[in-house]
Order: structure tokens, then C-alpha cells, then sequence
């Protein structure tokens, strides 16, 4: 049977704080043209960890406001399994079968970009099943290997604490299982708003190719709520939402591994819209920032695609496994 100990024995805490020390330590020294790059990004590898732990569907809602942004789902809830990954950053051999885009992957280190100290809330179920309340600080402030080790002990006692605990949670059917929440100061506003510009541009595709993801709300200084309603189904699917009191309109084509999208006007879907020059023209599930340039006539995705690690680009002449 699973235990905590058992589980923290397999994780290698040197190796752990060696890998996130140098992976925080490349978003520190970031160049003005990758850090704008990255800041495109982090709110994807949100999303992506949303849709891996829905169970048939998940709802996003991101509150923006002036010094913080708070990023919560419904999805699954976590447990003290999932915050050993997240804070080690070692995946364990079943989390490597499932067939998740990047659950709590290095990805995730990139939302760090925004600050280093990131609270996540809600309910976690501990090693016997009990439900409990969550208020935990993802810590990855240290400047050293050595500050880095000493932050992944410090929060892997504070992990062990909450298996052992005996309160339950007396409010297991919140809103919301999971909410991560991000402080903003001055030298990250940009950061910010460049990653919520992204989700404004790519929203629509993201909910037509990911229908795991029902909706994504967002709440504060921006307030726009995503949902997209499937027209008909045959091998065209249409996709309507509405941004900004304006219904718009996505036309999907799917062959098998490969889908195509095409914005369309939402009362013609025989008539095409421009594509904007700054969507992404490749997803996998998700954008890859930076093929925005790529001389394409429409939006490609699919599943199959092996993409970098920095999920700016496919590796050609390869096959994911």
C-alpha cells in the first residue's frame, strides 16, 4: 500500500531542487524578447493542468485584479500525491501512463515567471481518503540549490502535516476544488496582461479543440466569460461564442489525429474572416507561442504533435509515442 514515506523515498529531493533551481534560475536571467515570449505562455500551462484533472468537464474562472490574479477549476481535487509532484517536480510512474498533456509538469514552473511564492486553496484528499482544506505556499523563492532544498524539505513536512491531520473539511461541494493565486507587483504587470491578451485571442479554439474545457470565465479589471456552443456535427463542426456582445463563429474540420480551424462569420459560415495575425497558427491542445509567423492559410491542430519543450514549435521527422 502507498504511504507518504514510501512516496518521498522514490522522489530524489537533490535532484528535485537541482532541476527547479536551474529551470527558475533561467527565468530570472530571461532577455526581454524570451521573457515576452514566456509571458505568453504561462496561462496555458494553467489551462493544461485544468483539463488534466477534469473528470468529464472543467470550468476555469480567473480573477484579475490590480496586485493579484487567481486562477481556480473545478476540476478534480488534489492529493497529497499531486502537491508531492507539484512541489518536487518528479512525476510518478502512473502520472507518466496517464494521458495527460503536462499534469503539474516543468511547464509549470513558467507561472512562476509572475511571482515565486504562489498560494494554492481549496480541498485535497489525504492517503486514507479524507477530504481536508487546503492553504498551501508553493515556495520556489530560494537562490541557492542548497535555499531550493531546504524550501522542497520545509514544504514536504508541511505536506506530511496534512496527511496526518484528523480535521476533515466541512465544505467538500465548493465552487471551486483548486484555486492558485499569484501576487502582482509592478515589475510583472506586463507579464500579466500580455498572458491575458493570449487568452482573450485564443480562447474561442481552445474550447472548440479541448471540449473537456466547458467554460472560462474571467472576473476583475477584464470581464468576459468564454463558452462555445456546437452547431452541428458531421465533419465540419461549428462553433459559436460570443466576445465583447459580438457572436463570432469558429468552423472545425477533423481528420483523424487533425483538426482545422477557421473563424468564419457567425451568420455565413460559408464566408471566412481574416485570421489575426497574432494567433498562433499550431496548437496542441493548447497554442504554441511563436508559430503565429508560420505561413499558414488556417489554425492546425492535434494531439499527435511531439512539441518542444518550451511548446513553441513540433519536432519534425518525429513520431510521439
Amino acid at each position: 500500500m502507498n504511504s507518504f514515506s514510501t512516496d518521498i523515498g522514490e522522489l530524489g529531493v537533490v535532484q528535485s531542487a537541482s532541476k527547479i533551481w536551474e529551470k527558475i534560475n533561467i527565468l530570472r536571467n530571461l532577455d526581454e524578447r524570451e521573457k515576452r515570449k514566456y509571458s505568453r505562455r504561462w496561462i496555458w500551462e494553467l489551462l493544461q493542468n485544468a483539463k488534466d484533472v477534469s473528470i468529464d468537464s472543467v470550468n476555469v474562472k480567473i480573477d484579475y485584479y490590480q496586485k493579484q490574479i487567481v486562477f481556480s477549476h473545478d476540476g478534480k481535487k488534489f492529493t497529497c500525491k499531486d502537491l508531492l509532484s507539484l512541489v518536487t517536480q518528479t512525476s510518478f510512474k502512473e502520472m507518466e501512463q496517464e494521458q495527460a498533456t503536462g499534469k503539474f509538469g516543468t511547464g509549470f514552473i513558467t507561472t512562476h515567471l509572475i511571482c515565486e511564492k504562489i498560494r494554492i486553496n481549496g480541498l485535497i484528499c489525504d492517503y486514507d481518503g479524507r477530504i481536508k482544506n487546503l492553504d498551501f505556499i508553493l515556495d520556489r523563492s530560494g537562490k541557492t540549490r542548497a535555499e531550493i532544498q531546504d524550501l522542497i524539505n520545509k514544504q514536504l513536512r508541511e505536506i506530511q502535516e496534512i496527511n496526518e491531520i484528523n480535521k476533515i473539511s466541512d465544505d467538500v461541494n465548493i465552487d471551486y476544488s483548486t484555486s492558485f493565486t499569484y501576487e502582482i507587483d509592478e515589475s510583472v504587470v506586463d507579464i500579466v496582461q500580455h498572458g491575458v491578451n493570449e487568452l482573450f485571442l485564443c480562447a474561442p479554439y481552445v474550447l472548440a479543440f479541448v471540449p473537456k474545457i466547458k467554460s472560462i470565465s474571467i472576473i476583475g479589471q477584464s470581464k468576459n466569460t468564454f463558452r462555445i456552443g456546437k452547431v452541428f456535427n458531421c465533419n465540419e463542426i461549428l462553433y459559436k461564442y460570443t466576445y465583447e456582445q459580438q457572436e463570432n463563429a469558429i468552423m472545425i474540420y477533423k481528420y483523424k489525429e487533425i483538426c482545422l480551424g477557421i473563424p468564419v462569420e457567425s451568420d455565413s459560415h460559408n464566408s471566412v474572416v481574416e485570421l489575426n495575425d497574432n494567433v498562433p497558427k499550431i496548437f496542441c491542445d493548447f497554442p504554441l507561442v511563436g508559430t503565429e509567423k508560420f505561413p499558414l492559410p488556417t489554425i492546425i491542430n492535434s494531439k499527435v504533435f511531439d512539441i518542444t519543450e518550451p511548446r513553441d514549435g513540433i519536432m519534425l521527422g518525429s513520431k510521439k509515442k
